[in-house]
This record gives C-alpha cells, sequence and structure tokens, in this order.
C-alpha cells in the first residue's frame, strides 16, 4: 500500500496502470471466483445451484481518505489491493464481494453490504471508466470516482449525502478536494 498527497490526480492517475484485479466481464460466472461459494452459503444467500448464473458486477478499486493533522492543507489518500464487485443475479445485485490478492491469487475475502452493492450496480458512471470507491471516515460517506482531468468526477454515494447533505449530482475534482481538506480526522 502506498500513501499519496490529496492531489487526488495522482492516485486516480493509476486507473491506467495494470493491476491484479480480477476478470469480472458479465461472462465470469461468480462461483468460479475462489472462495466466493463458501462465502456465499455463510451469508445466507442459499445452496450453489440458485447462485449457478450469477455474476461479478464492474469492479471498483478501494481507496481511503485518511485526513492529516487539524489545520494541514493536505490529506492522504491510501490506495488499496482490494476490489469490490456487486454479486449479480437475475439482473439485481444481492452482496457486494470484496476481492483481494491471497498468495498470489485473487480471490473473494469478504461478502456484504446489499445496499451499497445495488447502488453500485445503478451508478451512472461511463461503462468504460476505471471506478475507485473513495471512503472517508472523516467525512462519514463513500464517493464513487472516474474519468481523467477536467472530466475526473466524484459521485457522492448514500453515506455521503447523508452525512454532508449533498446532492446526487456527481462533483468536480476541486469540489472533492475542498471537502476532502475540510475533514478532521
Amino acid at each position: 500500500m502506498r500513501i499519496v498527497p490529496a492531489i487526488l490526480l495522482a492516485l486516480f492517475a493509476s486507473a491506467c496502470t495494470p493491476d491484479l484485479s480480477p476478470d469480472t466481464s458479465a461472462a465470469r460466472r461468480a462461483l468460479a471466483t475462489p472462495g466466493l461459494a463458501e462465502l456465499a452459503r455463510a451469508y445466507g444467500l442459499g445452496p450453489s445451484d440458485r447462485l449457478a448464473g450469477a455474476t461479478l458486477g464492474r469492479r471498483v478499486r478501494m481507496a481511503l481518505h485518511r485526513p492529516g493533522p487539524h489545520g494541514a492543507w493536505q490529506a492522504a489518500v491510501q490506495e488499496l489491493q482490494v476490489w469490490r464487485a456487486p454479486l449479480m443475479l437475475d439482473g439485481g445485485a444481492l452482496a457486494l464481494v470484496t476481492l483481494a490478492v491471497h498468495e498470489g491469487a485473487m480471490q473473494a475475502v469478504e461478502l456484504g453490504a446489499e445496499v451499497l452493492a445495488r447502488e453500485l450496480a445503478g451508478a451512472p458512471a461511463p461503462a468504460n471508466a476505471a471506478l475507485t470507491l473513495l471512503r472517508s471516515h472523516a467525512l462519514g460517506g463513500d464517493f464513487l470516482v472516474w474519468g481523467e482531468g477536467p472530466d475526473r468526477r466524484a459521485l457522492p454515494l448514500a453515506s455521503a449525502r447523508r452525512a454532508l447533505a449533498l446532492p446526487r449530482d456527481a462533483l468536480t475534482t476541486g469540489a472533492l478536494l475542498d471537502l476532502l481538506r475540510e475533514a478532521r480526522p
């Protein structure tokens, strides 16, 4: 993991670099993901035959915002080697799958967050954009980020809209940076 200054441009430029992210194309059978069948049973999603047609939705890379010391203009964003993808069945999101590299291979390590899974599955991000889920505990919410340069956008998800009284509209990079700079640990 690496710490990046809150000039978010550096964080989201990494979307262009190769990573170990899973193949989450619609054709990919979800239960072929190592660890997922066991998690689905433990989560109470039913027998494997019910989930045989499930797929993993679009993957989203995780990043954490950690504000700097009180009064500091600089915050930090920590990019994680963790991805999340909705578990999709019959056009709906059942749960959010957390994927991480374990012993050199990508595998499912956690399952849950049904509401966030539905929100990510229905997010209005461009189809071909690399996505990052930016979580800020200091701000009390999540942002879905995509794009580059002046076209970069940050969509406040339900948690951020509630905590910060934000509209559903996507924010510009500058507006997101302003929020991050004002956050206190």
